[in-house]
């Protein structure tokens, strides 16, 4: 009669490697698509994504792309709430500038996913990111070449 040590011992190399999850680990890279087609499936979790925000009077929301941002077309839009964040607010201020003056800019987001999350008022948009640690231009500028 086989013990449930012995048993354990079988099985658990059936389980595959053990993965520990640190809260460090950075979030995987995600389509704002999954975002807006699958809400759900990310609430609550570390996201990064990649879309065209736009940024002025009551409007802080991460598009599908320019035009869908231009139209405001909200149902193709995350809310990005930048109310908690921990970016470097001269950094922060300078993005603000310039999504300001080019009518939205691409950017890179990484944050935690609220599929509760409306935006400003409500707004239809299938949630929020919220708690931001990342918000750089997309694409990253490219070096200088050496002089």
């Amino acid at each position: 009669m086989l013990t449930i040590g012995v048993l354990v011992g079988l099985l658990l190399p059936l389980l595959g490697p053990a993965r520990a999850t640190r809260a460090e680990d950075p979030p995987r890279p995600i389509s704002i698509v999954a975002l807006l087609s699958t809400p759900e499936r990310f609430d609550q979790k570390p996201v990064q994504t990649i879309g065209f925000w736009l940024w002025e009077f009551e409007e802080s929301a991460l598009y599908l792309s320019a035009e869908l941002g231009r139209e405001r077309v909200v149902t193709n839009a995350v809310w990005l709430d930048l109310a908690e964040n921990s970016i470097d607010p001269a950094a922060l201020a300078k993005l603000k500038t310039e999504a300001g003056k080019r009518n939205g800019i691409y950017v890179l987001v990484q944050g935690t996913f609220d599929a509760s999350g409306r935006g400003h008022q409500g707004r239809s948009t299938p949630g929020s990111i919220v708690s931001v640690v990342r918000l750089d231009p997309w694409p990253p500028p490219l070096p200088l070449p050496p002089p």
